[in-house]
């Protein structure tokens, strides 16, 4: 398996729990400014890997504790007086996703015939270090939205992959400033592929 396999089977598990929330896969952990950007309605959420803590060699695998950040963003529709308050539709969010993170291992799915089929385990192992912050900012709250950070850490097996499918990555330089007077005295360019 890879990062990102886990990270497609994440969002494809969450779409399927939940049908009516956009789900989308992102680069990183986002802020209260990102959703200034984010053309997507809410209730939503963004999934990233956003970092390794860990790594071992399993012999044969490599596995790595990759650190998981989901933004759940939602609002409040209609009436203040029928509906559910913001915070109130942002925690019952949160906690169906965290329902849904007990014991989740994150099968892949694909499509076949317009269904979904689940394929194979992409975690080695089950979400720790649970967290989930508020991540309340006037911005957010000027536009009607609650946005909370769920994050986990949770084992993923990664396969080193051949070197001739990564992209090109001819020469690495690298200049040395031995006197540290901010002259580069030496540099190296290192041929990393022919």
């Amino acid at each position: 398996m890879s990062i990102s396999v886990m990270r497609d089977a994440i969002v494809a598990q969450v779409k399927k729990a939940f049908p009516a929330l956009h789900v989308e896969a992102v680069e990183g952990q986002l802020s209260a400014e990102d959703f200034k950007r984010l053309s997507a309605q809410p209730p939503s959420a963004f999934v990233s890997c956003v970092g390794i803590a860990d790594s071992e060699d399993q012999g044969g695998e490599f596995v790595v504790t990759a650190r998981w950040a989901v933004s759940v963003v939602t609002d409040r529709v209609g009436d203040r007086a029928k509906t559910a308050s913001r915070a109130d539709a942002a925690t019952a969010v949160l906690e169906a996703f965290l329902a849904l993170l007990a014991d989740q291992q994150w099968k892949s799915i694909t499509i076949v015939d317009d269904e979904p089929v689940e394929g194979a385990t992409t975690a080695a192992g089950m979400a720790d270090r649970i967290r989930a912050n508020n991540v309340y900012s006037p911005a957010l709250d000027q536009r009607g939205l609650t946005l909370w950070s769920l994050t986990w850490e949770q084992d993923v097996a990664v396969i080193a992959p051949d070197a001739s499918t990564l992209p090109d990555f001819l020469v690495a330089k690298t200049t040395f400033d031995i006197n540290r007077d901010g002259t580069p005295e030496s540099s190296l360019d290192v041929p990393v592929r022919p």
